[in-house]
């Protein structure tokens, strides 16, 4: 699965005029006001696009979780930020809850 995560981490860094970087990304979530709302629309959205293929997130995990692994994955690793954010969530979220090999189904 990590393979597949890499993957896909490089397919989607290839993007052009990407919106959205983990440098932005990082920059809102430290946001106190609109920023840090924006941030947690978008990291939702993000898991919610992968939730089933890559990801298998228990519904048991709230948003403030996503928020916080997000918030903790860009923090410890600067070198990735110039990516683009939909990746650097899909890593950061696979590191916790990346789909079983062969698996793809939906959070329970």
């Amino acid at each position: 699965m990590k393979k597949l995560l890499l993957a896909l981490a490089f397919v989607g860094s290839a993007h052009a005029n990407v919106y959205e970087n983990g440098n932005t990304l990082l920059r809102e979530i430290e946001d106190t006001n609109f920023g840090k709302m924006y941030a947690l629309g978008y990291i939702v959205g993000a898991a919610d696009a992968y939730q089933g293929n890559a990801l298998c997130i228990p519904s048991t995990v709230t948003k403030g979780q996503l928020l916080d692994v997000t918030h903790q994955f860009l923090r410890s690793k600067p070198q990735h930020r110039d990516l683009a954010a939909d990746v650097l969530i899909l890593l950061a979220l696979g590191e916790h809850w990346a789909c079983p090999k062969n698996s793809k189904r939906k959070s329970s």
